[in-house]
């Protein structure tokens, strides 16, 4: 609850009057009873105590001198003043760097490779042993009941579904590479893309695959830098090939400039990332191999690979 100082201007007598601020403002003077009694303009000092209270003190300056009888003009209000309490910044210890702390962060890089490791590869063979699952249930559809207990005890024994499928892709290999399996691949090549629905799907995977997997192309075959995003910024990308088609007509290069497609992928996750074609001039071969620049990009720059003799330029950079 506030306290108000209050001063009268016929006798001069002065109190401090404790009341709520919703309260009615005194006017009679409790010494001579003149209706001469008024609310001084004053402001509170505050002070800050250790039981978490805020005292008033009205009292901290000094008062005006007391009117004479009979003045007309209010007496002059007290000066202003304002005690705050100093508040200082929490100060912040540093945690010391214990042993424990050490010894498990030491334990932590000895197990994490592992335990990704072991992680990709049990997912890996999982998915393997699901396709031989999803083999032999086609199969238990289709045999008679007399090869189910055949199809169930295989189905039970750990490990022959990734031997299953390892051996089938091995032996395709095997006969497409002849003239009689070529013949055969081009007819099942045929039959897919006549499939509505399934020839776009058919035909868009095995164009990527070709480009990615096959031993005469040059897809991720060579990793270099390039200036990217811009000039005096460079960034690990893989040539992809060369523009060509409408792309190549459009850009409307001369004929002696040649340029390269790129594909500049994205720190940790390689899968996404930025396609860009620009002149083989303005690229810088890396003796490299697409590996060690993988990890190179995944590790955000950690693993370092080793350093190799430089590739022969191609060409000096061109000016920007």
């Amino acid at each position: 609850m506030p306290i108000y100082a209050y001063r009268c201007s016929s006798c001069g007598h002065a109190k401090d009057v404790l009341q709520k601020m919703s309260d009615a403002v005194l006017t009679t003077c409790p010494a001579c009873g003149a209706e001469r009694f008024t609310k001084q303009v004053t402001a509170a000092g505050f002070q800050l105590k250790g039981s978490g209270w805020y005292q008033t003190d009205f009292r901290g300056g000094p008062t005006a001198p007391a009117a004479p009888a009979g003045a007309d003009a209010p007496a002059a209000p007290a000066p202003l003043r304002l005690r705050l309490p100093l508040l200082q910044p929490p100060r912040l210890r540093a945690e010391p760097d214990t042993p424990v702390r050490k010894y498990i962060i030491a334990g932590l890089l000895v197990w994490l490779p592992l335990a990704i490791t072991i992680w990709v590869l049990t997912w890996v063979l999982g998915l393997l042993n699901s396709v031989f699952q999803t083999l032999l249930h086609a199969a238990t559809a289709v045999l008679p009941a007399s090869a189910h207990t055949v199809l169930e005890m295989l189905s039970s024994i750990p490990g022959l579904g990734v031997l299953t499928l390892l051996t089938m892709m091995m032996l395709t290999g095997m006969f497409v590479a002849n003239f009689v399996g070529q013949w055969w691949l081009r007819q099942w090549h045929r039959l897919m893309s006549n499939i509505p629905i399934v020839k776009s799907i058919y035909t868009s995977v095995k164009q990527v695959s070709d480009t990615l997997f096959s031993s005469s192309g040059q897809a991720f075959r060579e990793a270099v830098l390039v200036e990217y995003p811009r000039r005096d910024c460079w960034t690990i990308a893989f040539v992809t090939g060369k523009p060509a088609g409408e792309v190549a007509e459009r850009m409307g290069t001369p004929a002696d400039t040649e340029f390269v497609s790129l594909y500049v992928p994205t720190t940790p996750n390689p899968t996404s990332g930025f396609f860009l074609m620009a002149p083989r001039a303005d690229v810088r071969p890396l003796a490299m191999s697409v590996d060690e620049a993988l990890k190179y990009i995944i590790s955000m720059g950690v693993v370092a690979p080793p350093v190799h003799a430089a590739p022969p330029v191609m060409a000096a950079a061109a000016p920007h």
